[in-house]
């Protein structure tokens, strides 16, 4: 009986999450459209939601942008407080902090 109460938080847990990642990055996706240019903003907001750090180099490896229309594009969304820029070394990181948040919950 412990095991499926257990399972049943855990399961509720999960889609709470599921439910809190659609619900920011379709306010994102809005924000996006609303406030900026961005061509493909669909394409990037999915891909800024597949995991909490992106890179210019993983947009352009997807083939969503070139390599300047991405830095121009993340910029953007630093600048809209959507994402933070992170240095390591000579690396630009660019961490989603809405999802890093809900994934750490």
């Amino acid at each position: 009986m412990h095991f499926q109460v257990c399972q049943l938080t855990q399961s509720t847990i999960t889609y709470n999450k599921i439910n809190d990642i659609i619900a920011a990055k379709d306010a994102i996706l809005n924000a996006v459209f609303a406030d900026t240019d961005i061509q493909r903003a669909e394409s990037l907001i999915n891909a800024i939601f597949t995991q909490p750090f992106t890179r210019v180099q993983h947009l352009v490896q997807s083939g969503i942008y070139a390599e300047n229309t991405a830095r121009k594009y993340l910029e953007q969304l630093v600048k809209m407080a959507v994402l933070e820029k992170r240095i390591v070394g000579k690396r630009h990181y660019y961490l989603n902090p809405e999802l890093y948040r809900i994934l750490s919950d």
